[in-house]
């Protein structure tokens, strides 16, 4: 029975109340309600000085934002709500003056059931255990996904990344502006493309395998659009704390009629999947194959089933029909005891689908709307947690039930 997955609450009890909203927004300057159609406040919230909160504001401009004031409702000072055009779905986190007692902030008129405050905990959101109907199955129980934390990378037009130690490697589009980003400290460190590329980098994956023993990482491998028709096998050489992205080989598509553009990696069991889009966006297509073990030379890919005659062939193929939200994009993914965790969608249509590699069968949909409002680039595995990181740059750790 396919699980239907819907993120939908945080932890805690949301602080704030749609119901005694005022039409305005808060000022910067004295924190006072300006009249404004677009946009609604808070009412006077109470809060604790000195403690750490978190706030979705729901709002794409800094020049609007929230207020702090005292036990007197007496202003005190103010916070810009940078939502960077990603309608604020990413926590802010802030400390609370000494002396506030009371706290207000502005929201998008048409997104004000969304805005939410809490609490700071170390676990950000939690959903709830649901009961929903799927597919015309009856009720059925589903298991839960907790968002643990989230945090704006301050890098942005990300693609695909994948996880080594507790370093994320993100490239961007044609691979110019590669980033480490240390999920546990957030420290940021650049990758130099060592020469021009032409990928768009849509899926990353890790090998298992390292080019040189003296390589901070194995070898990565990176893949794009249909367009590209080939996958990048590149090397992290690293030089006194300086990180080059040197391309090796490739690993070229064979011609099947299909718009397969993407290589996932299977690392653990020597497997890779050329996977892309059907005629007609009609399903997904996986073809697996061994995964190389040469990285000196260019490999050719056969759509002949493997053999003596086809060493290059395929070990398998098949076809499955994703569920989406509104959107037909295909993201990055990670495969993981023989399931591939992939996600889809575009802005306001996230959500990830979770494949049995064995034959194709879609186990589980999750849906990322309630909150993830951009496109998610990023799906890779971190310990028991997917990391999810969307074109903007923002970072989610989720921890799935049964992984």
């Amino acid at each position: 029975m396919l699980n239907t997955i819907d993120v939908t609450s945080w932890i805690g009890r949301n602080l704030f109340n749609p119901k005694t909203v005022e039409q305005g927004n808060i000022l910067l300057t004295d924190g006072s309600l300006n009249s404004n159609p677009d946009l609604y406040a808070s009412d006077y919230i109470p809060i604790n000085g000195g403690a750490k909160y978190v706030v979705t504001p729901q709002i794409t401009s800094k020049v609007y934002g929230a207020a702090f004031y005292d036990s007197n409702k007496t202003f005190i000072s103010s916070m810009k709500l940078d939502g960077s055009g990603t309608n604020g779905l990413y926590p802010i986190v802030f400390v609370s003056p000494q002396n506030a007692a009371f706290y207000r902030f502005s929201i998008w008129h048409t997104l004000v059931a969304k805005a939410r405050l809490y609490e700071y905990s170390p676990m950000v959101f939690k959903d709830l255990l649901t009961t929903l109907p799927v597919d015309g199955n009856p009720l059925c129980l589903h298991p839960t996904v907790n968002i643990r934390t989230a945090f704006k990378s301050g890098k942005t037009y990300r693609q695909g990344g994948d996880i080594y130690g507790s370093k994320l490697f993100s490239v961007n589009s044609n691979l110019t502006n590669c980033w480490l980003i240390d999920l546990y400290t957030q420290e940021k460190t650049a990758v130099t493309l060592a020469e021009a590329s032409t990928i768009h980098g849509n899926v990353v994956s890790f090998g298992n395998t390292f080019f040189d023993e003296n390589d901070p990482f194995p070898i990565v491998y990176i893949s794009g659009e249909g367009t590209n028709g080939f996958c990048g096998i590149f090397r992290i050489a690293e030089d006194n704390g300086t990180y080059t992205l040197i391309l090796l080989s490739k690993i070229i598509f064979p011609s099947t009629g299909y718009n397969y553009f993407n290589l996932i990696i299977d690392a653990p069991k020597n497997y890779m999947y050329l996977k892309g889009s059907l005629p007609n966006n009609d399903g997904v297509g996986f073809i697996k194959y061994d995964l190389p073990q040469t990285f000196t030379s260019d490999i050719t890919l056969e759509y002949e089933e493997k053999s003596e005659d086809h060493p290059k062939g395929y070990l398998n193929y098949f076809e499955y029909h994703p569920k989406f939200i509104d959107s037909t994009y295909v993201q990055d993914a990670f495969i993981h005891r023989d399931r591939c965790y992939m996600a889809l969608g575009d802005a306001g249509s996230a959500c990830m689908n979770v494949i049995d590699m064995n034959n194709g069968q879609l186990l589980s949909f999750i849906d990322l709307t309630p909150c993830i409002n951009d496109e998610v680039e990023v799906c890779a595995l971190f310990d028991d947690c997917i990391v999810l990181m969307t074109i903007k740059g923002v970072i989610y750790i989720v921890t799935p039930n049964v992984l």
